[in-house]
């Protein structure tokens, strides 16, 4: 639900009133893991300073645990786009928390000069930056804050584990090349995918074509994995949307295997790309699983190209292998929070 708007002749010290802010700010350090912060009772002093400066101070140092959703998200990134001080602004497009020019910061106003309009950020009478002592304690402080509040909505929580893979493999073998590779599309036409089972990765490619100094061998082997993740570990005190994300990387084997990235299922990433596998709808399930991902029958070798043409005789052995591990998962979790 949204904040109650603020409005001259309103009781600011009312305690369903600052409630808001204070559950705003429980939910927030909730998200980031930290603890329910418990809600004001009556009588609670907001006359203090330290009052208002603590909740200033919070977000001052937590917003960069936080997405900045203006910048959006979108199917394959480079970095998640978190907030910084700078981005954190109100309605106004005025930031609230620090910058390198213009009007910046949380209002404050000290001595006994009221805002001829405390609704204009820019009154001559505020200065800006955390409350301080003998400040006075005006609406501006409400409206700051909700603004600040506001702009707190995502966060990303990095998944180690949770996995469930399923694989299929297939490799042909021939000291004639081009029936070492008929022989790997016949098997892998044949081949089936394993039942799943606990694994750190969850998708994966893999192809190798080796061919050894002699000709007395010559390999291909096609490797996929498909697989889904089991999250338990997601906050259950308000409701929250996940979009789930891989993180493409590059395996690096021992000499003389020759590593090369591939994006063979044209998922348009590039190394270390973080890109999406599912969008899992709100709910407070304590476990939130996603879909499979990587459930792709088409022979790596045949997408790779890999053929007699492109490898190698000669002393020792060559290959191309393209593989994506994908041991952890990156889960932006967009959170129901009560005021927003």
């Amino acid at each position: 639900m949204a904040f109650t708007t603020i409005a001259n002749g309103d009781d600011l010290q009312a305690l369903a009133l600052v409630n808001e802010l204070y559950n705003a700010y429980s939910e927030r350090n909730q998200a980031i893991d930290g603890a329910a912060i418990n809600q004001l009772s009556a009588g609670t002093d907001i006359q203090n300073h330290t009052f208002w400066q603590t909740m200033q101070d919070w977000i001052t140092t937590n917003c960069v645990s936080f997405v900045d959703d203006f910048a959006g998200l979108t199917s394959v990134m480079t970095t998640f786009p978190m907030l910084t001080a700078n981005l954190v602004k109100n309605s106004d497009h005025a930031n609230l928390i620090g910058g390198s020019s213009g009007v910046i910061g949380f209002r404050r106003v000290s001595g006994a000069n009221w805002p001829t309009d405390w609704t204009n950020y820019a009154d001559a009478a505020y200065s800006y930056g955390p409350c301080q002592a003998g400040d006075i304690i005006g609406p501006w402080l409400w409206v700051d804050l909700q603004a600040a509040f506001k702009a707190l909505k995502w966060t990303v929580r990095t998944l180690a584990g949770g996995g469930k893979q399923s694989t299929r493999t297939a490799s042909g073998i021939d000291a004639d090349c081009a029936t070492a590779l008929a022989n790997q599309n016949t098997a892998w036409t044949a081949s089936s995918w394993s039942a799943y089972a606990a694994a750190g990765i969850k998708y994966t490619y893999v192809v190798r074509g080796i061919s050894n100094g002699t000709g007395a061998q010559v390999i291909f082997q096609g490797d996929r994995s498909r697989g889904y993740i089991e999250n338990t570990t997601i906050p259950l005190f308000v409701a929250s949307a996940c979009e789930v994300y891989y993180k493409a990387q590059m395996a690096t084997s021992s000499s003389p295997i020759t590593d090369y990235f591939g994006d063979l299922d044209s998922i348009g990433c590039a190394v270390d790309d973080y890109f999406l596998v599912d969008s899992i709808a709100s709910s407070s399930d304590a476990t939130r699983t996603t879909a499979v991902f990587g459930d792709i029958s088409t022979n790596p070798v045949t997408l790779a190209g890999l053929d007699c043409t492109n490898l190698t005789n000669g002393y020792g052995m060559t290959s191309t292998r393209n593989r994506t591990p994908l041991a952890l998962s990156y889960w932006v979790c967009k959170w129901d929070f009560t005021y927003q």
